[in-house]
């Protein structure tokens, strides 16, 4: 997988699971891996196989689809810096 796609969809995770308010511990859980290996992904130093990304989707109630999706790409990040203000 090129590593800026890894980047966009580790970034995608964790917008996601910051914007629902699940832990990295809760949402690694969840899906059955540790939290350093979700760390991992978030980071995108590493890229996730299709059955995990699928159970992350799961997870996050997402398609997985949305972590593909740009159109929304900069209303979120706004939102993050509107509440971190």
């Amino acid at each position: 997988m090129d590593r800026q796609v890894c980047i966009q969809i580790g970034r995608r995770i964790r917008l996601l699971r910051w914007m629902s308010g699940v832990s990295q511990s809760a949402l690694a859980s969840a899906v059955g891996i540790s939290p350093r290996i979700l760390r991992s992904l978030e980071a995108g130093v590493a890229a996730p196989s299709s059955d995990l990304l699928s159970a992350i989707a799961e997870a996050q109630s997402v398609p997985v689809s949305r972590y593909f999706d740009v159109s929304d790409a900069h209303a979120a990040p706004t939102r993050l810096t509107e509440r971190l203000n």
